[in-house]
């Protein structure tokens, strides 16, 4: 997604489900509800590319867990990256 589309994801977002970017990652549930909302089953690869980005960031192998929420592979990566630290 580029920089404009992203603008306005934030922008709905914050509007539409009262989160703004600042608080994305202590309002995680809000978020993925948010994305849900505005993108369908769409909201799914978003998640997805965003899961990816963040364990690619963080230097950490992210593995498919049965049933793994967007929410649960975040709250997986905070785990895992407070006990490399």
């Amino acid at each position: 997604m580029g920089e404009g589309p992203r603008q306005v994801t934030y922008f709905w977002l914050e509007r539409n489900s009262g989160v703004s970017r600042d608080a994305i990652p202590y309002r995680l549930e809000k978020f993925a509800a948010g994305l849900e909302r505005m993108f369908g089953y769409g909201a799914s690869y978003f998640e997805r590319q965003i899961v990816d980005r963040l364990y690619s960031k963080l230097k950490l192998e992210r593995i498919e867990g049965e049933g793994f929420s967007f929410v649960d592979y975040v709250r997986e990566a905070e785990r895992k990256y407070g006990a490399h630290s």
